[in-house]
């Protein structure tokens, strides 16, 4: 077992001992303390509504929201929930670009990547919450198979994307 473990390249276990310490972390945390008090899901689901809202007003003029559900001029209401929200996405990309070994002189790389990828993140959100308000007045037959697996195949496939490209390049990963 020591020998399968002393071939595994150094960076390697300094990835796996960050994320894993990291998740454990960002668990304890949110379990304990932040999911209780309904921090910060109440306030980004908020976000995610009003730009869902916003972006779904260029075909409902009258599009409108109270707290965390979307109308539009017809009265219908698609309540956004605080899972749909989208944390746990950019957790766990923020997880991967904070846990990757990086050169100490690469921080500022490092730091746009983490923030960049999350606004992303964020804006992908926006726009599958409003695409499936749009489905859902639209195609509801459709809802189901775009919520569990379209989007979240566009989505993970861009946080993906956006990881590869972090590593790609050589030069910045320790």
């Amino acid at each position: 077992m020591s020998l399968a473990l002393n071939q595994i390249p150094k960076s390697v276990k300094t990835f796996l001992f960050r994320a894993i310490l990291l998740f454990a972390g960002w668990k304890l945390l949110y379990v304990l303390w932040l999911q209780p008090i309904n921090i910060p899901d109440s306030q980004l689901t908020a976000l995610i509504v009003s730009g869902s809202t916003k972006l779904l007003s260029l075909f409902y003029p009258a599009a409108y929201y109270i707290y965390h559900t979307i109308f539009t001029s017809a009265g219908k209401g698609v309540r956004v929930e605080d899972h749909c929200n989208g944390l746990e996405v950019m957790v766990l990309y923020a997880g991967f670009i904070i846990a990757m070994p990086t050169v100490k002189k690469n921080i500022w790389r490092k730091l746009a990547y983490l923030v960049g990828g999350v606004v992303v993140i964020f804006l992908l959100n926006i726009i599958r919450c409003a695409s499936l308000t749009w489905i859902i007045y639209n195609h509801k037959d459709l809802f189901v198979i775009s919520h569990k697996y379209v989007f979240s195949l566009l989505v993970y496939g861009a946080m993906a994307g956006m990881w590869v490209i972090y590593c790609k390049d050589r030069r910045y990963v320790a």
